[in-house]
């Protein structure tokens, strides 16, 4: 259950990172 945990909480962080460099890029 707590590397189920990590692992939503890590692919939440890096899509939010992602999207952001994705806007900045343009």
């Amino acid at each position: 259950i707590k590397r189920h945990t990590k692992t939503k909480c890590e692919s939440s962080k890096q899509g939010i990172k992602r999207r952001l460099g994705s806007r900045q890029r343009r």
